[in-house]
Order: structure tokens, then sequence, then C-alpha cells
């Protein structure tokens, strides 16, 4: 008797500490999950649905107080997609982010950041790119409540053509707004150069609605030009710093910063004290740093935005 006791302790400690399901558990030990659920009740533990338990911190963006939540809302303000359907009669509120596959550890960050339960949460998958076929890496979970706070913010279903900035309110103080707008670079952004005879100075564009850009403007005090380009959409616009302008702005978006995109923070530290050589570039794209004007991820993610039906998730309302 004692040895079954301690036997089923064992188990209802397991089940209480770690993610395994009641139903997995049972078929492991080759009994039925009602078989466990009456000896955990006899022990006076709750038997709980882990499928409903939430894994991961949906009030995180509630209160933008830090660095890392207005650069993270900043990024999904570029490279998230939240949507909503309807799973056999119940809705979902979807939140996903899709980024080509060489930035994995970017999304590893951001899994991070969410205190997601499953350190492997990101996967890697084929996604389509034009016509042909790339891969991708992605992140995504349903939530109302995460849902419901990013859609208050003005991160909206299919924002490409509408999204405007948020309302400065959101941010604790409105030194956090220049995290939010690297978020969104790092997402949305192109850091490229400029050749001039032997000078190589940093090109950098935002793409995005005129009235996001106008803000970006506003906030970083900083000349730029305008550019439309219909190849996009008539309401789609490019933000450009070259030169000196554009020195200036990588200072403004990434000194004393903690959370950034990788290869866009080595271009950074490479031109932050101004223009460099030919030579020092040449050496610079060996290392396959640079970006192309046109990033490989803005196809992938036109895709899941001109989807009809979003991404299929599996049945975990809180995964």
């Amino acid at each position: 008797m004692q040895e079954k006791l301690k036997y089923y302790r064992t188990l209802a400690d397991e089940f209480l500490n770690s993610s395994i399901s009641l139903t997995k558990m049972a078929a492991r030990e080759g009994t039925t999950r009602q078989t466990l659920a009456k000896h955990f009740r006899e022990l006076g533990v709750e038997i709980i649905n882990k499928q409903n338990r939430l894994k991961f911190d949906n009030t995180v963006f509630d209160c933008i107080d830090t660095e890392e939540k207005a650069y993270w809302l900043g990024f999904i303000f570029a490279d998230g997609y939240i949507s909503s359907d309807s799973l056999k009669g119940k809705s979902r509120y979807l939140l996903e982010i899709s980024l080509k596959a060489s930035d994995k550890n970017h999304l590893d960050k951001f899994n991070k950041f969410m205190k997601h339960e499953n350190a492997n949460k990101v996967t890697i998958e084929d996604a389509k790119c034009g016509k042909a076929i790339c891969k991708r890496c992605r992140w995504y979970v349903a939530n109302k409540h995460l849902w419901e706070t990013l859609n208050s913010y003005g991160c909206t279903p299919r924002k490409s053509l509408t999204l405007k900035f948020p309302d400065e309110s959101i941010f604790k103080s409105k030194d956090l707004i220049r995290h939010f707008i690297r978020g969104y670079f790092d997402g949305d952004g192109c850091f490229t150069r400029h050749i001039y005879h032997t000078i190589v100075s940093p090109a950098i564009s935002f793409l995005g609605t005129k009235d996001f850009l106008d803000k970006i403007l506003e906030y970083s005090k900083i000349e730029a030009n305008y550019r439309h380009d219909k190849c996009y959409t008539e309401f789609t616009w490019t933000l450009e710093y070259h030169k000196e302008p554009g020195i200036e702005l990588i200072n403004y978006l990434y000194n004393n910063c903690t959370i950034y995109l990788d290869r866009k923070y080595k271009l950074y530290e490479f031109f932050k004290n101004g223009s460099r050589s030919v030579q020092e570039w040449a050496e610079l794209s060996s290392s396959k740093i640079g970006e192309s004007p046109i990033e490989g991820n803005t196809e992938v993610i036109e895709e899941i935005k001109e989807s009809s039906t979003p991404y299929s998730i599996e049945n975990e309302p809180n995964e």
C-alpha cells in the first residue's frame, strides 16, 4: 500500500510541475486517465486541463514601460500579423510573426521575451517567396487578451495599408519611443550603403504608410526624403536617410541599446562613426552582413497578409 501511495504521489508531483497532460501520462504508465484522476484527487491534487493552461505571458504588452517591450511592440507593428477566425465553433485570436529562416535567432529572442515555456517554439518551414519556395521561421500563439491589447494600440488585422503610429500615451516614458522605432526598423526597414567614388555611407529606409512615417520624422527630428513607389501599393511610402542623416539616424536608433536584429546592429557598428572606404565595405560585404534593398522576408510576410485563411494553429487556445 505504501509503495502504491508513493508511486501515485510521484506521478502527481510530475503532473503539477511539468507540462505533461493527464492523458499522455496515463498512456505512458499503461493505465487510464480516469484511474490517475481518481488517485490524484485522493491525494488532494486538482485536475486541470493543461491544454487550456497559459504557456506564455499574455500581459507583457499591457504596460509599455521597458526598452524590450517598446522594441518588440515596434517589431510586431512591422512584421507581426494578427487575425481572428473560428475553429469548431470557437473564436480564435491569433498572433504570428514569420521571418526568413536565417533570422530564427531573433525569433528565439522574442520567444524568450514572451516567457514561453517551449524553448523550441520557433519552427522552420517552407513558404512562398513570389513564385519560389524558401525557408521561413515562424512563431505564433492564440490568445484573446494579447490580440485585443495589440489591436487597441493600432496593430490591427491587415494593417499594411492603414497602419498608424501608436498614441504616445501608451509609452511609460517618451524615451521609449526610439526603441519602438528601432523595432519597426528591424522589421520593415532596410540598411544598406551609398557609394560615391571611394566613400561608402549608410543608406537607410523605412517602408510604411505616410501617417506612420510622418511620426518617425517627428520623433527622430532628422532630415529625410520621401519616395512614393507604387510597385507596392498607392498607400505605401518609403522614408530615406542618406549619408550624414543616415549616420545620425542609426546612432539615434542603436546607441546604448540592448535589443536589436544582430545583422543590422553589425552594420550600425560599421557606420556609427561616419562614412567608410570602399575597401572597408568590400571586406564587410564578404562577411555577408549587408542586405539587399528589398529583403526576402517581405515576400514571406506578404504571402501571410494576402492569405484569405490564416495559417492553422493547433487546438491549443492559450498556446
